[in-house]
């Protein structure tokens, strides 16, 4: 910059303007002339409190004085009063440059202020010069006046108007001077250089800095200056000033380069203070041209900051060559005790480069305490030097975003890239350059003893920055941002070797640099993925164990360092099954090294080893979140293979298959760094014999190369861990029982029944151990924890089913079930006694844990080996209603039954059954679900053609013989008891007139009607006895009360009302309509859990809702793959045939409603793109037996019907007090009270998928708005908390997926994990069961939240104890029987 200019150093350093003509005189003459005339002139100064006018009065006379203080600051310091009075009178003619005069500055200096300053400073360098044999306290002695002497000349430069250029040069060529004087030697303990350092360089940088707000420097300046500070480095403060003035000059340059909204630098608070206090006083007064040129020169001030890690450059100066041949203890100039400080100061240096490189970033800087970097020690230990950087911890997950306005990374590396490749290469330092003059001279000499002189010094702490900065930088990288070759090259050079598993490790290094690159393999860096070999052994170095070789870097804590390494891992879970059998050359040498596909058993066994000795919650989620999505991958990816497979090959025998052990076996080599490679026979082995490797009987649980392997040994990890210590944080259970959900739902080939089997027992022991825990350890954590447990538990037997079949199976799953809903196991272990179910007290841990165990039970009776429906899985009932029974529903009779059950009955008397017996039509309402049976009454067994007609016997003629009877007209007592006045109230026989006529006549009329009835039974003769024949039967019969008498439900016990309950069985008032209305609320109300996801598409730069939503219209401007993974989401359905979830937007659309065909899915128009799936018309959706959900694309028709909606709903609550419903409808707000608070703490949890073309424009979506589109009619009641998660498309045809969440509180929903890497084909189930395990973790977080099946409960209660009967017993037969009657 400077080579064209000459140096003025050498200048400054002969120069002789500072010595007195009285030197030339024997000290006593000097101190004899000079005590009595500084005293005098000391007397009449201000500062004394006397400003008296000055004695001199020409310029020879002050001249002369001028001489004679100025030996007088050359005095030794044990005359201290003598020297302070000298630097009390110049500091006071200094003030002549002021406006303000003072009596005691001579008249010669008022007029001439310029001309006598330059011989003050000159003159007061002498000041500055260290004494020899000084004590300490005269040590500090000296450094108060030189303080004293440079106030007052910061007040002169700040406040004078007349400074012209030569008495600017003459400020900073003297400044320049005493600088040197001090601070070029070595650094001596306990001298005045260390004690002006920070002073002396402070002021040097301020003066230099106001004086190019007036006076620019000229050049040759400025290369003194450059060449003056190279001498310096070797002291701390001068890195540090130096570190504040570029951050002082920086910022001002990014506000005008980048605007306010740029980020500032972040730094300590003790250094911001510092900087802000340079920055008001020196650089708000240069001009912008000034501040570019100062920013650059001061940039480069140290020449080259790579030389502190070079003992020799820094000890090859005029003044440490001096001292070596002056100083008979030190052999040469590198072994001096103040180098030994220099590994601090060049961390500090390359700090503060970095610290630059992250402004330009817009990313702010860990902040840098002063007083934990600061090194008095000259000879500190290594332990000792390296605590001296950790200041403060950095963590993973508080890194700053970058500014989407960042500078490229080109402009950066122009600037910084030659210092932080320098600095990153720096791993073979010396103490000095090879041939070097010190270097002969220490060849000559004797060893030395001294310890400090053979200690090797470790630059590693700077050399870890500057790593650290590069791969910061690369991960930067911005979306279609172009990175020159060269660069690229020299980066992964220097991440090559700071990854370097040689021995020694250098930990430092190895650690921050692991930290920084967390996103190197997920920015599209070209040809980043030759650092894999060592990127994968570094991981394997730091996950795998917990006890490590090396050391890790001090600013840096396991959990953090573990947790960037997992990172890295996720973004190399999906690479070896997508790039398969592509090679991967060593970068440094160019020889091939492996396959991808080889990288797969590894990378599995780095997972389960880490999960074994990983300590943190988080982590070890992020961790289980890579499980999943291996296993997920490589079970994907073999079935497409065998489906391609079977498609290319009609007939294959099982002797095809490739079995472990048999056959070509794979054989492996070992790299240089220990890694597995691939043999050339296994490279020439095919994809398909890979793919069909089958597990054999004999299960090796290390060989993870294939899907059916690693799921056993995932498998087993986690239930190991669950079982062991995973219980305790309710997190990471959640979040293994969340894996271990997704494992059950893993599609295989070949999976082992045997590990099934043992994971329904490890889930069972699970429970069981959790359910049997002490009553003060019954938490809301331990019993979410439980609810977790039991879901997992009916997936795996939903997507198992065989295993019920197990006797021993099925068995310890209705253990579990009965543990769950009673409390207590009716047999307990080790124990023959068996309780009895009536004999139990029902205690269940709480309610949850007991409806999620009913719930257990009824998927395994209603679901298990049942699912799909025929129906579909859109539904888990029958989609018929009264409505498609009959033309009038309320022809049904509805009943409720134990006030959980409503029974719809109807008599079907068009087609009656032989016997004139109706048929009975029946809607069975439960918590559960919709039944629909059609009961057909018989009298006679099935299967029967005509009735039977069995003969009775023939009767006997043997007349009976008749016994012979007393008759009697009254018992034989009577005549016995007393009659009373009663007996006389009725008349006697005798008194009665005509009795006789009247029992004539009575007696008469009945032989008239026996004559008629049979001529046999002649008046006083019986004849022989007639056959008795059986009734003929009755054309009508009431089917539905014989249904609920057949049913047990017509006792005296049902209909009577027990300890306040209502009776067992009521009947149901149907006369009203809004019983049918909240009828079809309840069949509204599913007993599966409902979820909504929205989709977005984000052009890249667009920020207005208007445009996002416009994507959507046609996929030919979208990204191919987007289609792809929209449509793995789910299958699309029209939502007016459609029972299942529509994402409560839509018009009335209600299961019991009779529909149309369901449409096929070739109806959907494709022309539409997107938008077709708007939930208006279309969406697409998916369904198991247990959830859900709803993935709508909003567009501009959609929000317009949601802004109509919320008008709707607010005109009707606040005018007719009503609320929109699921179904479409409107209800009384009353109805909805008691829900109403529930529902202000359960708000569901939506999640967002949002398609970025440019990872770094999630940043600019106007979410306020978009999240407009998404919203149901009643969210200003209750709003929504958000999932969102960026997907990334990235140019290896991965995605790269990040998350944000508003639902801290529930912890990480897995498996998709923040940072992961995947490919397309397993990415949309990732998200759908992402989306379900997020929801769910929002119920278990509230125990307000109702399992699905209970608010199905609940709603059914409220509609019972609104429409119940009141009606007693004989009530209830009496309208039963009058029913009867009336229809006969």
């Amino acid at each position: 910059m400077y080579s064209e200019w000459v140096s003025l150093q050498t200048c400054i350093q002969s120069d002789t303007t500072h010595t007195s003509v009285l030197k030339r005189f024997p000290a006593t003459v000097g101190k004899e002339i000079v005590v009595p005339i500084v005293r005098n002139l000391a007397q009449g100064l201000s500062i004394n409190g006397n400003d008296q006018p000055s004695k001199l009065h020409s310029s020879e006379e002050v001249n002369w004085t001028m001489e004679v203080i100025c030996h007088g600051l050359t005095l030794p310091f044990s005359e201290l009063e003598i020297i302070k009075e000298c630097v009390n009178i110049y500091c006071e003619w200094l003030t002549g440059c002021l406006l303000k005069k003072k009596l005691c500055i001579p008249k010669p200096v008022m007029e001439s202020p310029v001309t006598y300053s330059i011989t003050v400073l000159s003159h007061l360098y002498n000041l500055f010069v260290p004494r020899e044999k000084a004590s300490q306290d005269l040590v500090n002695k000296q450094a108060l006046l030189c303080h004293r002497a440079l106030r007052t000349l910061e007040n002169v430069t700040k406040e004078s108007q007349c400074l012209t250029r030569e008495l600017w040069e003459a400020i900073l060529k003297f400044l320049l001077a005493t600088t040197d004087t001090l601070l070029a030697p070595p650094k001596e303990k306990d001298g005045i250089s260390d004690e002006l350092a920070a002073r002396m360089v402070s002021v040097l940088f301020e003066m230099w800095l106001l004086s190019c707000s007036t006076y620019f420097p000229v050049p040759s300046l400025w290369r003194t200056f450059r060449d003056m500070c190279a001498n310096w480095r070797h002291h701390e403060p001068v890195i540090l000033q130096w570190n504040r003035v570029n951050y002082a000059l920086t910022a001002p340059l990014l506000l005008k380069l980048y605007g306010p909204d740029h980020p500032e630098i972040v730094i300590g608070a003790s250094e911001k203070a510092l900087v802000t206090a340079l920055t008001k006083e020196c650089v708000e007064k240069l001009s912008p041209d000034c501040l570019l040129q100062c920013w650059f020169r001061f940039l480069h001030i140290l020449s080259n900051p790579v030389d502190l890690c070079k003992i020799g450059v820094i000890s090859e100066t005029p003044m440490f060559l001096h001292h070596a041949i002056a100083n008979a203890k030190v052999v040469e100039p590198s072994q001096h005790e103040c180098l030994q400080q220099l590994p601090v100061i060049f961390y500090k240096a390359m700090k503060g480069i970095a610290n630059l490189m992250d402004s330009f970033l817009g990313s702010g800087a860990k902040p840098m305490s002063p007083n934990k970097f600061s090194s008095h020690s000259l000879a500190p230990s290594q332990s000792s030097v390296t605590s001296q950087v950790s200041g403060g911890y950095l963590q993973y997950s508080a890194r700053p975003s970058l500014s989407s306005d960042r500078s490229s990374i080109n402009s950066i590396l122009n600037l910084l890239g030659p210092w932080l490749f320098e600095a990153a290469m720096s791993f073979d330092n010396r103490r000095s350059r090879p041939g070097s003059q010190s270097q002969r001279t220490a060849s000559m000499s004797s060893p030395s003893t001294d310890p400090l002189t053979n200690r090797e010094l470790n630059f590693d702490i700077g050399r870890a920055e500057a790593c650290g900065a590069i791969a910061r930088l690369l991960c930067s990288k911005k979306s279609g941002e172009v990175i020159q070759p060269v660069y690229i090259a020299r980066s992964y050079m220097a991440l090559y070797h700071a990854l370097s598993l040689t021995y020694p490790i250098k930990g430092d290094v190895l650690t921050f640099t692991l930290f920084h690159m967390a996103d190197i393999l997920r920015v599209d860096l070209p040809g980043v993925n030759g650092l894999i070999p060592k990127v994968l052994g570094a991981i394997e170095a730091v996950l795998t164990t917990d006890q490590h070789n090396f050391k890790i870097h001090e600013q840096l804590t396991e959990v953090e360092l573990r947790k960037a390494c997992i990172h890295l891992l996720m973004s190399l879970v999906c690479l070896p099954l997508h790039f398969h059998k592509m090679d991967i050359k060593d970068l440094y040498s160019g020889e091939l090294m492996l396959t991808y596909l080889s990288l797969t058993s590894r990378v599995a066994k780095i997972i389960l080893n880490a999960l074994t000795v990983e300590k943190s919650s988080g982590n070890s989620n992020m961790l289980l979140g890579c499980l999943a999505l291996l296993v997920q991958d490589m079970a994907t990816h073999e079935n497409r293979e065998m489906e391609k497979f079977s498609s290319t090959t009609s007939n294959l025998s099982q002797d095809q298959y490739n079995f472990p052990g048999a056959g070509a076996s794979e054989t492996t080599s070992q790299s240089g760094d220990g890694h597995s490679e691939l043999s050339s026979s296994s490279n020439e082995k095919s994809t398909i014999e890979v793919v069909l490797r089958r597990p054999s009987t004999k299960q090796n649980h290390d060989d993870f190369s294939s899907a059916a392997g690693l799921l056993v040994g995932a498998v087993k990890q986690i239930c190991t861990g669950l079982i062991t210590d995973w219980w305790t944080d309710y997190h990471l259970a959640v979040g293994a029982l969340e894996v271990l959900t997704t494992l059950a739902k893993v599609k295989l080939q070949i999976i082992s029944t045997a590990m099934c089997k043992d994971t329904v027992s490890h889930i069972c022991r699970l429970i069981s151990f959790l359910c049997c825990r002490p009553p003060q350890n019954q938490t809301r954590d331990l019993h979410s924890t439980i609810l977790s447990a039991l879901y997992c538990l009916s997936q795996w037997i939903l997507e198992h089913s065989y295993l019920l079949q197990d006797k021993e199976c099925l068995y310890t799953v209705l253990e579990v079930v009965e543990l769950g809903i009673s409390g207590k196991r009716s047999q307990q272990p080790n124990s023959s006694t068996v309780l009895m179910k009536g004999d139990k007290e029902h205690l269940p841990m709480s309610l949850r844990v007991k409806d999620a165990a009913e719930a257990l039970l009824m998927c395994i009776i209603d679901h298990v080996d049942s699912f799909p429906a025929p129906c579909g899985p859109e539904s888990l009932y029958s989609t018929l209603s009264e409505r498609d029974l009959t033309e009038d529903p309320s022809n049904f009779k509805y009943f409720a039954l134990n006030n959980n059950t409503l029974l719809a009955i109807l008599e079907d008397n068009s087609k009656p059954v032989g016997g004139g017996t109706s048929a009975i039509k029946l809607v069975i309402r439960g918590p559960f679900g919709r039944q629909i049976w059609l009961i057909e009454p018989k009298s006679e067994p099935a299967g029967s053609l005509k009735p039977l007609h069995v003969p009775r016997p023939k009767s006997s003629d043997v007349p009976l013989e008749k016994p012979k009877i007393t008759q009697r007209w009254w018992p034989s007592g009577v005549e016995n008891i007393p009659l009373v006045k009663a007996d006389n109230s009725l008349p006697k026989l005798d008194d009665l007139e005509d009795l006789d006529s009247v029992l004539a006549g009575v007696i008469n009329e009945q032989i008239e009607k026996e004559l008629k009835n049979g001529p046999s039974l002649a008046p006083g003769r019986p004849g022989p006895p007639d056959e008795a024949q059986p009734p003929k039967s009755s054309d009508y019969r009431q089917a539905a009360r014989a249904l609920l008498s057949q049913l047990g439900l017509l006792g005296a016990q049902s209909l009577q009302d027990f300890q306040g309950m209502p009776p067992s069985l009521s009947r149901l008032q149907t006369k009203d309509n809004e019983f049918f209305t909240a009828l079809d609320s309840l069949d509204n109300t599913s007993n599966r859990a409902r979820h909504s996801v929205y989709v977005f598409y984000v052009k890249a730069g667009q920020s207005k809702v208007s445009d996002i939503l416009d994507n959507m219209t046609s996929y030919r401007s979208l990204n191919g793959d987007f289609k792809d993974i929209l449509l793995s989401l789910g299958w699309p359905v029209n939502i007016n045939h459609h029972p299942g979830w529509t994402g409560l937007i839509t018009e009335e659309s209600h299961p019991g409603h009779p529909r149309p065909h369901q449409p096929s899915v070739d109806q959907i128009p494709l022309a539409c793109g997107p938008a077709a799936y708007d939930g208006t018309k279309w969406l697409l959706y998916w369904g198991d037996s247990r959830t859900e959900v709803a993935f709508i694309v909003p567009t501009e028709q959609r929000l317009a019907m949601i802004i109509r909606k919320k008008q709707l709903v607010k005109q009707t609550s606040t005018g007719s007090d009503c609320v929109f419903t699921a179904s479409g409808s409107f209800r009384s707000s009353s109805d909805s009270a008691r829900e109403s608070g529930r529902n202000q703490k359960t708000a569901e949890v939506r999640m967002i998928v949002v398609w970025c073309e440019r990872v770094e424009d999630k940043d600019i979506i106007p979410w306020e708005s978009l999240l407009n589109t998404t919203n149901g009619p009643n969210d200003f009641r209750c709003p929504p908390e958000y999932m969102i998660v960026y997907i990334t498309a990235l140019q290896s045809g991965l995605f790269r997926v990040h998350i944000h969440s508003q639902t801290e509180r529930c912890g990480t929903p897995l498996p998709l994990v923040d940072g992961a890497v995947c490919v397309k084909r397993t990415l949309g189930v990732m998200i759908r069961q992402t989306a379900i395990n997020m929801a769910a973790r929002r119920r278990l977080l509230n125990e307000l939240s109702l399992i699905p099946h209970n608010k199905r409960a609940q709603k059914m209660q409220e509609l019972i104890g609104k429409y119940r009967v009141n009606c007693t017993e004989s009530e209830f037969y009496e309208s039963l029987f009058r029913e009867s009657y009336d229809q006969k």
